[in-house]
């Protein structure tokens, strides 16, 4: 079965749902933690959870680093 094309924002939303899921199982930040380290207002943060493949890069590098996502698992989050 031919391997099927995944877009940069596939993969983006992907990552996102990973970081979320992983502050979430280890309870190491409430969402407004998150967000506020990312730099966005609520509304914002609300908007891109809605559609997770529109948080930018430095955004999910700064949740990344703000949840200190050891460097092992950030790779195999931004596959």
């Amino acid at each position: 079965m031919p391997e099927a094309f995944v877009s940069r924002r596939q993969r983006r939303e992907k990552a996102v749902q990973k970081i979320i899921n992983y502050a979430k199982a280890d309870g190491v930040a409430t969402k407004k933690e998150i967000r506020d380290a990312m730099g966005i207002s609520s509304s914002t943060f609300a908007l891109r959870m809605k559609d997770p493949g529109s948080f930018t890069l430095a955004e999910i590098w700064a949740a990344m680093d703000f949840l200190h996502t050891p460097e092992e698992q950030r790779g195999e989050i931004l596959k």
